[in-house]
């Protein structure tokens, strides 16, 4: 316990050293650059609501998760169970489990803003809307020399803070950690690939919307397989509630549904980062397959979530609590 605390605290210490010390690097522009030139607007989904929902939602249903099979599928198989004590005091496994799996997802998050931070530290990157933000004293207003890269400029916009964030656009925070939250708690690999084709194929709509039609359906066939043939054997990549959820519920639907929900919310978050000019569709794709593997890494890993599926014998086969043969 004491060593989950001490890597949480080694990594908090550099977070709060860019935030509060760190300045970006300073990037040059061209003044003819249409991709900077957007106007400014406020975000779809605000950093203290992603943080919020992105927190909560995976760890209501670690807790959820957890209490069902500790209540349900474990009552009867007690003596099966490794018991664990803290100095002199009892500690039943539900508390375990909670503090591991919880602590490892914040871990996990502590360590994709960190690699998020020093990519957009080191990078210094604009966003789509550094030159409303930042309004230039050279370049802004007038092109005289558009094959200039102008790098002795200074900004005149009247708020410092969104002019320091208007040069952290490489990778999208945003998408890392949406997209971290989902594949730790449940996405498998083959939901990613709506999203890629999406950003790869955004300006040609007809296209984009046949080929992501095309890869819902594959996603879906692939699911029908999993989840009738063989639900925990071949998916080592839907993480941890494919692990600890190692039966159907009450509905071969279930599971699949809460999983396509997470994705689709990710995605969402993602998306709009383009749409609000807060990001280039390139930060958008680097960030959310940096917070991919991130949230494989963590829970495949560190958190080891199919080593730890504690499946007593009791339990196996059984078609109480919900589980469907």
């Amino acid at each position: 316990m004491s060593a989950s605390s001490s890597f949480l605290m080694f990594f908090s210490i550099p977070l709060a050293i860019f935030h509060f010390w760190v300045t970006p690097y300073k990037r040059g522009f061209y003044c003819d650059d249409e991709t900077i030139r957007y106007p400014y607007r406020d975000s779809t989904v605000s950093r203290q609501m992603l943080i919020v929902i992105g927190l909560l939602i995976p760890t209501f249903l670690i807790c959820v998760t957890e209490v069902f099979r500790t209540m349900a599928w474990e009552r009867k198989c007690e003596s099966q169970f490794k018991t664990y004590h803290l100095k002199h005091y009892s500690v039943h496994r539900l508390v375990v489990r909670l503090y591991c799996f919880i602590g490892y997802f914040f871990l996990g998050v502590c360590f994709n803003q960190l690699m998020v931070d020093v990519g957009k530290y080191t990078i210094g990157r604009q966003r789509p809307h550094f030159m409303d933000v930042c309004r230039p004293n050279i370049g802004y207003k007038t092109c005289n020399n558009p094959d200039e890269y102008i790098t002795n400029f200074t900004c005149t916009g009247p708020n410092p803070k969104l002019i320091h964030e208007a040069q952290l656009s490489f990778y999208s925070g945003h998408s890392a950690f949406s997209f971290y939250a989902a594949w730790f708690t449940s996405v498998g690999l083959f939901l990613f690939f709506p999203l890629v084709l999406l950003i790869l194929f955004g300006r040609n709509q007809p296209k984009a919307t046949n080929l992501v039609r095309t890869s819902i359906v594959l996603t879906t066939k692939v699911f029908d397989f999993c989840f009738t043939n063989c639900p925990t054997e071949i998916a080592p990549f839907q993480l941890y509630l494919q692990a600890r959820l190692y039966r159907p519920l009450f509905s071969r639907l279930l599971l699949p549904v809460i999983q396509f929900s997470l994705f689709f919310g990710a995605s969402y978050v993602a998306l709009t980062r383009v749409s609000d000019y807060k990001h280039h569709w390139s930060d958008v794709l680097v960030g959310a397959l940096v917070g991919s593997t991130i949230g494989i890494f963590v829970a495949m890993f560190v958190a080891e979530v199919f080593k730890r599926r504690e499946i007593p014998a009791c339990v196996v086969g059984s078609n109480e609590f919900g589980l469907i043969r």
